[in-house]
């Protein structure tokens, strides 16, 4: 039996960037290394966005969360205990376990010990686990938790110091994710974008020109509309508006997304 499915696309005009890096050059699709090379290694490791590196990737993907004394780190979860050996430090840290559902995305740490009440040196105590039970753990307890700075420095170094065998066409950036913005700044008064502008701007990144001379090209995404809007007042840098699949409540208009974004990331 042929089951027809008609699909209801909305038309409207992009907003283009002048960045050059934002497109695909040749044709080819652009490939990302999601939280870095994690089928090879942990996730979010300096090793694991070296494997990416050297694999040929054209984007380095970084979650960056904010610990209690305003240090950015790579972490795709707002938690500890899904991707690191927290749970070895129970004796210390127990009464600080906390549960909580973000919104929007209702993602949810339960029993967990959440970023934002650790500092960067507690956040650095704990090293990488394997998330996933069908790769392997033979790394798991070797590799720290990177800071934001640290992945930047160590772009430049692998820019500087290495010669890419593959992928050669392209220069390899940071697809930067700003997680969770309404949950920190209402819950800490902190304003997760323009602290990652302002570490970007630390190494001559927060634009276009000073990313495409420090040859690390530069893509903000979130999906959080106002922390888009926002980051859109202070940098010209290509922004990217990510989407829920199925979320109750939660529709698209692309016309208002072209107002401020230059690309759309839908949920799997």
């Amino acid at each position: 039996m042929a089951v027809a499915i008609a699909y209801a696309v909305q038309q409207a005009t992009a907003l283009i960037t002048p960045a050059p890096w934002f497109y695909s050059q040749d044709g080819k699709p652009l490939v990302v290394g999601h939280r870095g090379s994690l089928g090879h290694f942990p996730e979010h490791t300096i090793a694991g966005y070296t494997d990416a590196w050297l694999l040929g990737v054209d984007w380095v993907e970084l979650d960056l969360q904010m610990t209690s004394d305003g240090h950015l780190i790579a972490n795709h979860d707002e938690c500890l205990m899904s991707s690191t050996d927290a749970e070895l430090y129970n004796g210390l840290w127990s009464k600080r376990k906390q549960s909580h559902t973000f919104t929007p995305s209702l993602n949810s740490c339960t029993n967990d010990y959440i970023i934002p009440y650790f500092t960067l040196a507690e956040c650095k105590m704990v090293k990488r686990r394997q998330r996933f039970d069908y790769r392997s753990t033979a790394l798991d307890g070797l590799f720290d938790i990177p800071t934001f700075e640290e992945a930047i420095e160590h772009m430049t170094f692998l820019k500087t110091n290495y010669k890419r065998k593959v992928g050669t066409s392209t220069t390899p950036g940071l697809y930067i994710e700003l997680k969770e913005p309404e949950y920190y700044l209402n819950e800490f008064g902190i304003d997760i974008g323009q602290a990652v502008f302002d570490v970007l701007q630390k190494y001559g990144l927060e634009t276009i020109q000073g990313a495409t001379d420090a040859g690390i090209p530069i893509i903000i995404q979130s999906f959080d509309e106002p922390a888009l809007r926002n980051f859109a007042t202070i940098s010209d840098l290509p922004l990217v508006q990510l989407m829920y699949h199925g979320k109750p409540g939660v529709t698209y208009d692309f016309d208002n997304i072209a107002e401020y974004a230059h690309g759309v990331g839908p949920d799997s």
